[in-house]
């Protein structure tokens, strides 16, 4: 859990409350000014009215010297609030009557200036405005000094930054509780609601969606989370698919490896082969074994696509090819190839329901440069020492695990190499590389041949194998996507 002082509900509601009052703070010192401003230019022209209506009314009077009718609007006048003494003077400064109004707003009557020393002093200075009193206009007879105070106005100011006080904690009370109501509906209930589900997430649960549907950034969050979510539980359906890939590649490549024969002596021919697995294993076979009868025999192929599956069908044609060589070693390519198909089309369609194919040649070596093939894979290339170039010999015939019958399709062909001559088996991974990944600048036979008739005659034929795969791996910037094998046959005597 989020401390309270960490979380944005506190943060919000501390900058709320902060706000208000410094805003409240800003509007009472405005409406304190303002009304002060208000009250004392009000006070002002009632006092400058209360004056003017005094000149006019005491003016007769004291031309006359009517003491009495003077006092009586002294009194009367008095009394307003704010008149705190009053003092007329005759033309000559001399000094008529006064009036003075004490704390408790009882008045008293000034008969002698020297009264004026038992007045308050704070009185005597407080605000003054005089006027005088004229006939005509040049002739004083009088003069009304008027000394007021600002001491009631500043009563009622009191009360009004109560009242703004009152009103301010009032209105920052609903304030705080609306902005409460507001921010946990529309911010912190969608934010708990988010955390939720990324503890949900944390805790391994993929299947969680955030269920808010605004239209606000909100809604935008919660969508692109649900979106996460989502990709999360594909990636992570994608990796277990590409782990159990991982490993059924691990199992075939076992499988394509543990097949892999120990090449055999023989005493007419060098031999040397050589397979190098893609990181996706795919479907290249190729086997060199003797049948009970001493002849040797040499196999390749190459299953349609990658993984487990073409490694069984690899296995299958393996265990045919040798069980055919040591059950029936009479038996010529042809009918080695028809046997493999049959038993390849019956595992491969019946049985696994799938639609591998797969490329298959069988050579049969019958001694002194006489070889017997058949099957449908890669030209072969011959290399003839006389003639110092390459030879193509093309495979008639047709893939196996397409038909189960393939006898009308299937034929011997011989031919025949003189001493220093080579043979050349190989897969499509070699011609078929590709540059820099450019499916339509492919390593190509004629790249393999002129590797063959630059080097073949330097070097020997283990040397030579290695040169061709180094050749090819270039090519493709040693980005291999299909697996590549190589045969070579080389006639000694």
């Amino acid at each position: 859990m989020v401390r309270i002082r960490y979380s944005i509900f506190f943060k919000f509601i501390t900058a709320l409350i902060s706000g208000i009052f410094l805003l409240m703070f800003l509007f009472s010192i405005y409406m304190y000014t303002t009304e002060k401003n208000k009250l004392l230019d009000s006070m002002k022209n009632e006092i400058t009215v209360l004056l003017d209506r005094m000149v006019n009314n005491i003016y007769i009077p004291l031309w006359h010297y009517d003491e009495k009718v003077i006092k009586e609007i002294i009194n009367y006048e008095a009394k307003n609030i704010n008149i705190t003494l009053m003092l007329i003077y005759e033309g000559n400064d001399k000094f008529f009557s006064g009036i003075y109004k004490d704390e408790k707003l009882n008045l008293h009557e000034i008969t002698s200036l020297d009264s004026l020393a038992e007045i308050d002093q704070m009185v005597l200075k407080s605000d003054k405005i005089s006027k005088k009193i004229q006939k005509g206009n040049n002739i004083t007879i009088g003069r009304i000094d008027l000394f007021y105070t600002e001491k009631h106005i500043n009563q009622r100011l009191s009360s009004l930054i109560k009242k703004i006080i009152f009103q301010t904690l009032i209105i920052s009370f609903f304030t705080i509780l609306i902005g409460y109501i507001v921010l946990k509906n529309i911010i912190i209930h969608p934010i708990h609601i988010m955390i939720n589900a990324m503890k949900e997430i944390e805790n391994d649960n993929l299947d969680t969606q955030i269920r808010i549907y605004t239209k606000d950034e909100f809604g935008i969050l919660a969508h692109t989370f649900n979106n996460m979510t989502e990709q999360l539980k594909l990636s992570r359906k994608n990796l277990v698919e590409q782990e159990r890939i991982k490993n059924q590649l691990e199992i075939a490549e076992k499988i394509q490896t543990s097949l892999l024969p120990v090449i055999p002596k023989n005493d007419e021919l060098e031999i040397s082969a050589l397979m190098k697995p893609a990181d996706e294993v795919g479907g290249d076979y190729y086997d060199v074994s003797y049948d009970t009868d001493g002849y040797l025999w040499f196999a390749i192929g190459d299953v349609s696509e990658h993984g487990l599956t073409p490694g069984l069908i690899m296995m299958m044609a393996e265990t045919s090819f040798i069980s055919n060589l040591e059950r029936n070693p009479h038996k010529n390519p042809r009918d080695v190839i028809i046997s493999v198909n049959k038993i390849l089309t019956e595992n491969v369609r019946e049985r696994l329901k799938e639609s591998h194919f797969m490329t298959m040649m069988f050579l049969k070596y019958l001694g002194k440069g006489n070889f017997i093939y058949a099957g449908s894979h890669l030209d072969i290339i011959i290399y003839r020492s006389k003639e110092k170039k390459c030879q193509l010999l093309k495979t008639n015939g047709m893939y196996l695990s397409i038909r189960p019958d393939i006898s009308n399709f299937t034929n011997d062909y011989f031919f025949n190499i003189d001493v220093g001559d080579c043979i050349f088996l190989y897969t499509d991974g070699i011609i078929e590389s590709s540059y820099n990944g450019d499916s339509t600048k492919l390593f190509g036979i004629d790249n393999l041949c002129r590797i063959i008739n630059d080097n073949i005659e330097n070097t020997t034929i283990e040397a030579l194998k290695n040169i061709i795969l180094k050749e090819a791996l270039e090519w493709c910037n040693y980005k291999q996507s299909d697996d590549m094998t190589i045969i070579i046959l080389k006639r000694i005597v």
